[in-house]
């Protein structure tokens, strides 16, 4: 109970109808994971990436459907708590049905396209019994997520296709945590896959962002409240003016490595709590599901010390990750489904209940 009286939201990840083609995918690369699992067994301990998306729809594991799940949602209302849930708008899982019905809503490719990169398309058997090369989705700085099928951004029917995926989740959370929020970016979107659109395609990507157009909607028509919480590498000053928080490593990067960019970076953090004088707010974490435990990256004292700047900023939001007020130094591949067994480490369980 007193750790439940902690926190104010509740992020919870993985709670989507699990892609069968992610977890095969993964099993591939299970060895990874044995330094977290040693005793790692591929058949049983493997699980999806929880970015790999094939439905939106619960995990029957978590919740039958909505209905079973909005009754989480009631229970920690009732206890004045709020729920996050991630959007993955970028990309879907290889498997989704989707891809098989409607292979043109995804970036695609040709038969020697994928023969001269077959690491880049992943041929799909629609419901026309044709042969589709759709792309793997794609961060434009980085090699393809493999398990994964990138949505055209540049066409109307992906826009209102995932406009109704993100009313329908707003109605079963109080906020969604939108993964790599900035790869939807017009701009970003042109330079990552502006080769294989059509001059059509274009127009229509320079007259619709889905973010502008979308996140207004839902305030005005679902929820005032309902927050939006952009996990946002670059393109911040376009992005806080839609987004309630951003979510972006600055913080994070200077409490490793401290540098006069981080000091004035804070100096603005303690000024207003806010995205370049926008309303929108900044979320500041010491670890998460991507990084090394805190205390293995900056040891304890100084683990307390980042911690307690991110927790103490004005008007910031501080998000803390499962088993880092317990001191746990393994951080968990988001592809395995159980936790390493560790020992909670009293110091650092003292000093968070201190914080």
């Amino acid at each position: 109970q007193p750790l439940f009286d902690r926190y104010d939201y509740f992020w919870f990840m993985g709670i989507y109808k699990e892609s069968e083609a992610s977890r095969q995918h993964a099993q591939k690369w299970s060895f990874q994971s044995r330094y977290a699992l040693p005793d790692l067994d591929p058949n049983k301990d493997v699980a999806a990436s929880p970015f790999a998306i094939p439905e939106y729809s619960p995990n029957t594991l978590i919740a039958k459907n909505w209905e079973s799940w909005d009754e989480v949602l009631d229970y920690l209302h009732q206890n004045n708590k709020k729920v996050i849930i991630d959007f993955v708008p970028n990309h879907l899982a290889l498997d989704c049905e989707l891809a098989k019905t409607h292979p043109q809503y995804f970036i695609q490719g040709n038969q020697a396209q994928y023969q001269a990169n077959p690491d880049f398309y992943y041929p799909i058997s629609s419901s026309d019994e044709k042969t589709y090369y759709l792309a793997h989705g794609k961060d434009p700085n980085f090699p393809p997520w493999a398990d994964t099928l990138q949505l055209n951004y540049a066409i109307p029917e992906v826009h209102r296709y995932m406009s109704d995926v993100l009313q329908n989740l707003s109605l079963h959370s109080d906020g969604l945590r939108c993964d790599m929020a900035m790869l939807l970016d017009p701009g970003t979107f042109l330079r990552t896959w502006g080769w294989t659109l059509s001059d059509e395609e274009k127009k229509y990507l320079s007259e619709h962002s889905f973010w502008e157009e979308n996140i207004p909607l839902i305030k005005k028509n679902v929820n005032n409240h309902f927050k939006f919480i952009g996990e946002v590498y670059w393109d911040q000053d376009y992005l806080s003016q839609y987004f309630d928080y951003l979510y972006d490593d600055r913080f994070y990067k200077g409490v490793i490595r401290p540098s006069p960019d981080f000091k004035n970076h804070l100096y603005e953090l303690l000024d207003s709590g806010h995205v370049n004088n926008s309303n929108c707010r900044q979320a500041l974490y010491i670890e998460n599901h991507d990084e090394e435990r805190a205390i293995k990256t900056l040891g304890e004292k100084r683990a307390k010390a980042a911690a307690f700047l991110a927790a103490t900023i004005p008007k910031t939001m501080f998000i803390v990750n499962q088993g880092q007020e317990n001191g746990w130094k393994i951080r968990p591949p988001m592809q395995i489904n159980r936790f390493p067994p560790e020992s909670d480490n009293p110091q650092i369980k003292a000093f968070y209940q201190k914080l």
